[in-house]
């Protein structure tokens, strides 16, 4: 027996479980979960996956089964905004680190040089 619920996930603003409606289309779970957030959904990113995580697009127009889940994408700017945050988060380790190891160093080279 089929859940009879459907789940979406992804760039919608209230993710989560929805109960299911009989005719239900994809634009109606979305809006049942609270819509998608703009800055970061891709509309053309809009999937149906299946239980070996197998992705089909779909459109918002299309009928949904109960036990389906329905997944939003990131849009390529948010994808690119997030490389990027962990780019510079990685830097400023590098940098940390390494401004720390020479401290080090020269705290080493001070003790021997007594």
């Amino acid at each position: 027996m089929k859940k009879l619920v459907v789940i979406v996930a992804g760039e919608v603003n209230k993710p989560g479980a929805i109960p299911f409606m009989t005719g239900g289309r994809v634009a109606d779970y979305i809006a049942a979960a609270g819509g998608v957030d703009p800055r970061k959904a891709d509309l053309n990113g809009i999937y149906l996956v299946d239980e070996n995580f197998e992705k089909t697009i779909v459109a918002m127009t299309d009928e949904v089964e109960p036990g389906s889940t329905i997944f939003v994408d990131q849009n390529g700017l948010e994808s690119a905004s997030y490389r990027v945050t962990k780019v510079a988060i990685i830097f400023s380790l590098v940098v940390i680190l390494t401004g720390l190891t020479q401290t080090i160093i020269e705290i080493i080279q001070a003790v021997k040089n007594r």
